[in-house]
């Protein structure tokens, strides 16, 4: 299991050229503890696997809306656009998001979170 993270370390080190994703996998990376088989070490190694894809991950509104429910700890690996709606509030952590994606969550009530602040809750989705 090592062998795996450090592999996946040593990729997107050298791939990846945004520093935000860079951000992101450090921070999760610090997260995992390979001793313990909990449900954040497999999320977590789920999304260091998603950031090491070359396709870049987007999702509309409308998808988080139907995938999600009233106060979720969301992270999108990815940008999220702003075709659709959201009707609930949610915590959203992205790598990016369009202008009007910005407008409709601020209408929502929801709230913006960076990834080391939602990576230590509880009833984590990804939503990809």
């Amino acid at each position: 299991m090592t062998t795996n993270i450090k592999k996946i370390k040593y990729n997107i080190n050298n791939n990846v050229e945004n520093n935000t994703v860079k951000e992101w996998f450090n921070i999760i990376h610090s997260k995992i503890d390979i001793n313990k088989a909990a449900d954040n070490t497999s999320l977590n190694m789920n999304l260091l696997k998603l950031l090491n894809k070359r396709k870049h991950i987007k999702v509309n509104l409308w998808k988080i809306n139907k995938y999600s429910k009233e106060d979720d700890n969301l992270i999108i690996p990815g940008k999220v656009l702003g075709v659709g709606n959201l009707d609930h509030k949610l915590n959203i952590c992205a790598i990016d998001f369009s202008k009007s994606a910005l407008e409709q969550i601020k209408n929502s009530k929801s709230n913006i979170i960076k990834i080391d602040q939602i990576i230590n809750k509880n009833n984590l989705k990804i939503i990809i």
